[in-house]
């Protein structure tokens, strides 16, 4: 993990989370996909790893899709992987995403993967092979993962800058 000089303050997280107390990291994720003229294009996302005191100890660049179409939920999940590599064996993350894709994969990519990757509703899930590799760093590495999405009030400015450098990613792609 690549520790970053710059200290933040302490993060503006909701005071009601039960799982922030026993946090090692909390991972924010915020992507972006390219719109041109009606057509979807390249999608990009970016993550950033704090201590719960709000040291900066991880600032990815952009993770881009493999497509030329925009996978903005694949590219999710590849940061998702991404900063999870990051961080060390046995540490429980808080991970912060926007909408529920995250959230929901997170919760119920094992069960997923014990049905032969198909959902509740017996169909099939998208990007099985990240999500694989997100059950296999859970079990390998005894991490533990815990996502909420982010909500408005949360991290504006932090906010702000991942989705920006998102964007930015994608612009770069195009």
């Amino acid at each position: 993990m690549k520790a970053a000089s710059q200290s933040m303050p302490a993060l503006p997280l909701p005071r009601n989370e039960a799982f922030l107390p026993t946090a090692d990291y909390v991972i924010f994720l915020d992507s972006s996909d390219l719109q041109n003229e009606g057509q979807s294009g390249p999608s990009a996302c970016v993550w950033q790893i704090r201590t719960m005191d709000g040291t900066i100890v991880d600032d990815s660049e952009a993770k881009q899709s493999r497509t030329e179409s925009s996978d903005e939920k694949r590219a999710l999940v590849a940061a998702l992987v991404g900063a999870l590599e990051t961080v060390g064996d046995g540490s429980f993350c808080l991970v912060y995403a926007p909408g529920t894709y995250i959230t929901d994969g997170a919760k119920h990519a094992r069960n997923w993967k014990a049905r032969g990757w198909r959902n509740s509703h017996n169909e099939p899930v998208a990007n099985t092979d990240i999500w694989d590799r997100y059950v296999e760093l859970l079990d390998n590495r005894h991490l533990e993962a815990c996502a909420r999405s982010w909500k408005k009030e949360h991290c504006t400015e932090l906010r702000r800058q991942l989705n920006e450098r998102a964007k930015e990613a994608c612009r770069d792609r195009n």
